[in-house]
């Protein structure tokens, strides 16, 4: 009798796909792809289980991911992490939801083209809204609720408040952190390092024309004019060349702005160095990195007018297209790139500049060895 339970049991494990919890053939395989991609398991019972699997053997590793990220949580969980770090100081992926997290989602589940990230005219809305639910940005509370899907309840809407809009840098999540008081600075600073991988430390230059430093910044720190040239002439020259472009930019009262002129924020403490520092009348800007530093591999136009035109310059460059794959390698596979994976990487990114089609990394991410280990 006990033999009789004995195989019974076998033979319901086996009917249910697993012999005392051993994987199908490929579903060990696809239980990694979809924990990688959701950050949530995949049990025997879910049918995708049984097709990714197959989808596996078959050597369709990429159609198995596909599967995978038409799950809300690769939406929910792994692109909203990989959103949120580039919208904070603190590089937190613990902020709330806001617009600027939205319009990365949006974009790649529409899989349009992701240097929209840094021009587009767009964002995203919960469905139902058609404009700002209060000065402050969208009404998105009810995703962190989880009454609302992350990847369908996104809708996409023109942005609303800005002249000119440029995607991520005239969202209201992006002017929360990077245009509230300060001097627009960081504003610069941070779209290297969030959008190039590059922070301040990799691009400031010594002896660069210091003719757009303004008159805030001390030529004699110290009473000291070696300082000045060999320590804060080789941030600010770089940084306040290209500054210009967020000059019409604010954000005040809980709400971005976007004036018709240099907002006052560019003449604060102009009596530091008030005979010859930059006076910033426009929004024209230039990147003096362009002839000095070719680590960026620029594509584009490397000077002119307003956010848009210098988000432009920064989705043009060979640096977006790396920097976008090695953030989806460190989210996806949970540690950061290693010299080792630079050959791998180099070639997604070289391919993600065919299409700019962000889910098409993610997937390539997910699937190389050196993240997933061996699938067959």
């Amino acid at each position: 009798m006990r033999r009789l339970f004995l195989f019974c049991l076998i033979l319901t494990s086996l009917s249910s796909g697993a012999a005392f919890g051993d994987d199908i053939p490929g579903g060990a395989a696809a239980k990694k792809l979809f924990l990688r991609l959701t950050g949530t398991p995949l049990t025997h019972k879910d049918p995708r289980y049984a097709q990714m699997a197959k989808l596996i053997t078959d050597g369709k590793e990429s159609d198995a991911a596909q599967i995978a990220m038409d799950d809300e949580h690769f939406y929910a969980v792994t692109v909203k992490q990989w959103a949120s770090v580039m919208g904070n100081k603190e590089e937190s992926p613990y902020v709330p939801f806001d617009d600027f997290q939205a319009l990365i989602i949006g974009t790649i589940r529409d899989n349009l083209d992701a240097r929209l990230l840094l021009t587009g005219d767009f964002t995203y809305s919960r469905k139902g809204l058609c404009a700002y639910a209060n000065a402050g940005g969208f009404d998105l509370k009810a995703f962190e609720t989880g009454a609302l899907s992350y990847k369908n309840d996104l809708m996409r809407v023109q942005q609303s408040g800005v002249q000119n809009p440029a995607g991520l840098l005239t969202t209201q999540g992006w002017g929360k952190a990077f245009y509230s008081a300060g001097t627009n600075r960081r504003a610069v600073q941070y779209a290297f390092q969030e959008f190039l991988c590059s922070p301040i430390d990799k691009w400031k230059t010594p002896g660069l024309d210091d003719r757009f430093v303004r008159q805030d910044v001390d030529r004699a720190p110290g009473k000291n004019p070696h300082t000045y040239q060999t320590q804060c002439r080789s941030c600010h020259a770089p940084m306040d060349a290209m500054a210009g472009a967020f000059s019409k930019m604010d954000y005040q009262n809980g709400a971005l702005t976007q004036d018709k002129y240099t907002v006052p924020k560019y003449h604060q403490n102009t009596g530091v160095y008030e005979d010859d520092g930059n006076i910033t009348m426009d929004d024209a800007w230039v990147n003096l990195l362009a002839k000095t530093n070719s680590d960026f591999g620029w594509n584009g136009a490397t000077q002119g007018n307003g956010v848009k035109a210098f988000g432009q310059m920064l989705a043009d460059s060979d640096a977006f297209k790396s920097c976008m794959v090695k953030r989806a390698f460190t989210t996806v596979c949970k540690r950061a790139p290693v010299p080792s994976d630079d050959s791998a990487l180099h070639v997604i990114a070289q391919n993600f500049g065919k299409g700019f089609k962000l889910k098409q990394v993610f997937s390539d991410v997910a699937l190389l060895p050196a993240c997933i280990g061996d699938l067959q």
